[in-house]
């Protein structure tokens, strides 16, 4: 089965900055929409938008200067989710879901807050934290106790909350600095859009279906820590030999990048392949 797109997609971003004494205030707003651009399940589909606001406040502190930021984003759902899927083994239980032109935005609302100060005359400090609030994720919503009756729906939510620190020492004297530090948590009700975490069950006595609670589980890219260095230097204009009148080894630049992360979240399966031996994302 295969589904014909021609979908358009576009947005709009204007944003206006003013200043009150040490106050610098920067306002924008965007404006996003798409449209699939056919029929799907007999559904005439007409555009989605959505109107995001952004805001940022600025002001300097005993040499040190203090932003803080809020902003509103969304993102068209992937357009795969719209119409039917099967995914891995096609013919394994609970590898189809049932296509659901009606989706929306995925969102999110984020804040953040940093400080920039130089600790010295050649070197800068940047100290932030941030939080985004995730809405409208798409996953897989149960329809009945059979998986194969799942569909797409906006309906999951998450967070990602973290700090960085970014050390720079510009490039003077002929080497640079800029050290980074990133410290994160994301969770979500669910990593993948086709996995259905929420399986019910069916009272013995009364025959009702019963759907567990709403967990949070580490999102694939919840990784804790992740440090980045990178040094950088600088031959002058005219070092080494010369040759035909010129130095072809000045302003000669060189690079060093050094990565250290920790590692990411994964499900323990089977030598069959099947997740359903542990819990989501749970090592």
């Amino acid at each position: 089965t295969a589904a014909d797109f021609n979908p358009r997609a576009g947005s709009l971003y204007a944003e206006a900055q003013g200043r009150l004494a040490d106050l610098a205030f920067t306002g924008g707003l965007r404006y996003d929409f798409f449209d699939p651009g056919t029929d799907l399940n007999n559904d005439q589909l007409g555009s989605q938008s959505s109107l995001n606001p952004r805001f940022a406040v600025s002001t300097v502190l005993s040499g040190a200067t203090l932003v803080a930021s809020f902003g509103k984003f969304s993102m068209p759902p992937d357009l795969q989710f719209l119409v039917d899927a099967t995914f891995d083994d096609s013919t394994r239980t609970g590898r189809y879901r049932r296509g659901n032109p009606n989706l929306g935005f995925e969102t999110s609302t984020q804040y953040e807050f940093s400080l920039r100060l130089a600790p010295t005359p050649v070197t800068s400090l940047r100290l932030g934290v941030y939080y985004k609030r995730l809405d409208g994720l798409v996953s897989s919503v149960p329809l009945g106790v059979d998986p194969d009756s799942s569909i797409f729906g906006n309906t999951d939510y998450g967070s990602v909350k973290g700090l960085e620190i970014i050390a720079t020492r510009p490039i003077i004297n002929g080497w640079g600095l800029q050290l980074s530090y990133v410290l994160q948590q994301a969770n979500a009700t669910s990593t993948d859009p086709f996995l259905r975490v929420q399986m019910p069950t069916i009272d013995p006595s009364t025959g009702d279906t019963t759907y567990p609670g709403r967990v949070e589980y580490p999102l694939d890219y919840d990784r804790r820590h992740a440090l980045t260095a990178v040094f950088q230097s600088l031959l002058n204009p005219t070092a080494g030999p010369t040759v035909l009148g010129g130095h072809p080894l000045g302003a000669l630049e060189t690079a060093l990048i050094v990565r250290f992360a920790s590692g990411l979240p994964y499900t323990l399966t089977n030598a069959a392949g099947d997740s359903l031996v542990s819990s989501v994302n749970e090592l």
